[in-house]
């Protein structure tokens, strides 16, 4: 810390004097830091590619030959020229760089392009910068997604007079490069304007089709499209509604009348089955249809006893017991025959009207659907008779409205009729001039530019290491130092020096 001491001056803060002793007595580093630092700046200023800026101004236009000043006459409105954040912000869209890439691609000089940004040191080749599109679905679209990241880097709009004229700049590492991208850009802002006159034509048609749509509506609303047509056509479509109602009527007689007499059939066929079911006889139909197969069984067992060629006491004993057991049940059935004769009759006649029925359900169903629809459509009839009949009787008092509207109506028309005539002559609202074909040459960090900074750097290198230098240094170089560094010391004598 009494080394710092010897730095600082009551007046200037900093001893100079000292700092110039210093320079001095390390001369050396006073000599080699310069030279390192003029090493490093020659360097760097080498190591920097050449910078190729290629320009064009233009200017917006906002006298009548533009399409959208047209545009905006017609419908009466002052025309807005473009500035310079509308100017940015359309070149550095993501709708306008991706034509501009695409531009590129298709240039036949495309792979001589150098691609790298203009502050880069080290270089990088193209299959480098589309390095990631290997294995893309599409290798085209991935380069044009790279490119349209990369560009608005080499693009510079400069406003040169206020709202009237502008600069636009393309500054890459090669020349070609620079103009075909330049070019590019200018091909696709004409085409932007244009495709953004054609939108504002088509905009202002729309808006003039709404207006006319809603005034239309209104002469609609108040009966009078069409006015002298109208009434006669609204008599004509009330006889031709009142026909269909009548018809409609016709249908849902008919169709009622079929349903009637399908509905009394399918009555009459389950009320036939129903009494069948619930007959008290029942049981003994079953049991009568039951005692037909057992005697059967028993007849057929006799028959085949009875062929056997060698009977014996025991078979004949069995053919006695089941004849015997064959007139039991022939009994029975004879007894069972007037009881169960109704419910055979009414079961054959079930029967033969099954398939019969669920045709019957069928159309009737269909039947009460088709009366159900004409129904509503009776009332759909009937509503607009109504309102046909209602329109009839207030369309004669509605004709001074008419006029006003419909004189309206034709100025809109007019200027539908004139944007549609701007439309097949789009022009852009902006003028370029030619491409300046001597495009400037220049590196990012100008030789001034080096020259200053390695200067400053110098001094301030010299002025750090020549510090650190002193504060580690141990030795006592004079007997102001001495002095300085150890208070009220009494210095005897100093002692000669020697060359």
């Amino acid at each position: 810390m009494k080394k710092l001491d010897l730095l600082v001056s009551n007046i200037y803060l900093i001893d100079f004097k000292m700092f110039f002793k210093l320079f001095k007595r390390y001369w050396y580093i006073s000599l080699a830091c310069p030279i390192l630092v003029v090493a490093f700046c020659g360097y760097l200023y080498k190591s920097q590619h050449v910078v190729y800026v290629s320009e064009v101004k233009f200017r917006t236009s906002n006298d009548d030959s533009s399409t959208q000043s047209k545009v905006f006459k017609i419908i009466g409105e002052s025309s807005q020229t473009l500035d310079l954040v509308q100017i940015q912000s359309i070149i550095t869209s993501w709708e306008f760089l991706p034509k501009v890439a695409n531009d590129l691609l298709n240039d036949p000089e495309f792979k001589s392009f150098n691609l790298n940004p203009v502050g880069t040191r080290t270089l990088k080749s193209q299959e480098e910068v589309f390095a990631s599109c290997k294995g893309a679905l599409s290798v085209r679209d991935c380069k044009i997604n790279i490119l349209t990241g990369i560009i608005p880097g080499f693009i510079k709009v400069d406003e040169i007079s206020t709202s009237v004229i502008f600069g636009i700049k393309a500054a890459t590492l090669s020349l070609n490069f620079s103009e075909v991208l330049l070019k590019s850009i200018v091909k696709e802002f004409k085409l932007s304007r244009v495709e953004t006159a054609k939108g504002t034509i088509l905009q202002q048609r729309n808006i003039m089709r709404n207006m006319l749509s809603s005034k239309k509506e209104e002469l609609a609303e108040k009966g009078l499209l069409n006015f002298y047509d109208e009434k006669k056509l609204q008599e004509q479509d009330l006889g031709i509604i009142g026909n269909k109602i009548s018809n409609t009527k016709t249908l849902i007689s008919r169709a009622s009348s079929q349903y009637d007499d399908i509905a009394a059939s399918i009555s009459l066929i389950k009320g036939k089955k129903t009494a069948g079911v619930a007959s008290q006889n029942r049981r003994d139909y079953e049991l009568y249809e039951s005692l037909k197969k057992k005697a059967v069984l028993v007849r057929n067992n006799i028959d085949s006893l009875k062929n056997s060629s060698d009977l014996s006491n025991t078979d004949q004993g069995i053919i006695a017991s089941l004849e015997g057991q064959l007139r039991s049940y022939e009994i029975q059935i004879k007894r069972l025959e007037g009881k169960v004769r109704n419910i055979a009759s009414d079961d054959k006649f079930v029967a033969e009207q099954g398939d019969k029925l669920n045709d019957l359900e069928l159309k009737k169903g269909v039947l009460k659907k088709s009366i159900q629809e004409h129904k509503k459509d009776l009332i759909k009839l009937e509503a607009e008779r109504e309102k046909i009949a209602k329109n009839l009787a207030v369309l004669t008092k509605r004709e001074k409205d008419w006029v006003v509207i419909n004189k309206f109506i034709n100025q809109i028309e007019s200027k539908i009729i004139s944007l549609d005539l701007i439309s097949t002559s789009t022009l852009p609202d902006v003028v370029f001039e030619s491409i300046n074909p001597n495009s400037k040459e220049f590196k990012p960090t100008s030789k001034s530019q080096i020259i200053a900074f390695s200067i400053i750097l110098s001094f301030l290198l010299t002025f750090v290491v020549i510090f650190l230098r002193f504060i580690s240094d141990d030795v006592i170089f004079s007997r102001e130092e001495l002095e300085k560094m150890f208070d009220g010391i009494e210095v005897i004598g100093e002692a000669p020096k020697f060359d």
